[in-house]
């Protein structure tokens, strides 16, 4: 998000309705804050204690392999949706990827299961010249893909899993019901 706003401050201005300047400043902060947590990971080995808690920082090499697996599931999630994007969108794929990352953060902070509603109004806020309707069948499309797939898909699972155990078990009964002729005899 931060790349995002340092180098697509002047596509996102319009979007965001914010001057480019402040939009770089804001991302300058938060790649700031990024490599400050990294210089903290990288340096302090002693857990971190606030009153009665103490917080043990991971390895460098795991923070590493975070940022690494974040950022490529962010680029690959949010590739999905800009695929799906009507060619009226006319936005490159750095300004996307801010209007989204904003789209997601706001469905987190309000707290609505899956952000149902507030990605869908985020998106139509920052994308008004993209028709609404075409822009809401992206949206519906994407949550088909990353919502409704992986529930039919986990669900076909869940009951081929407790198929298999149910009839692991039903063996099990017969079996001790008709115990069988000790061969030593």
């Amino acid at each position: 998000f931060d790349l995002a706003l340092v180098f697509a401050a002047a596509d996102l201005a319009p979007l965001f309705r914010v001057s480019s300047g402040w939009l770089v400043a804001l991302g300058c902060v938060g790649l700031v804050k990024d490599a400050g947590y990294v210089v903290l990971v990288w340096r302090r080995k002693k857990p971190i204690r606030l009153g009665g808690w103490a917080v043990n920082l991971p390895p460098p090499r795991l923070t590493a392999l975070q940022y690494v697996v974040g950022l490529v599931d962010i680029v690959l999630v949010s590739s999905v949706l800009y695929l799906m994007l009507p060619d009226s969108a006319k936005l490159a794929y750095l300004p996307f990827l801010a209007v989204y990352l904003a789209s997601v953060l706001a469905g987190v902070l309000s707290h609505v299961p899956a952000g149902l509603g507030v990605l869908e109004s985020v998106l139509l806020v920052l994308l008004p010249h993209v028709p609404p309707a075409e822009l809401l069948a992206s949206v519906l499309l994407y949550r088909v893909i990353f919502e409704i797939l992986p529930l039919i898909v986990s669900v076909v699972l869940w009951g081929g899993y407790e198929l298999a155990n149910a009839t692991r078990v039903q063996r099990r009964v017969a079996g001790a019901d008709n115990p069988t002729i000790d061969s030593r005899e």
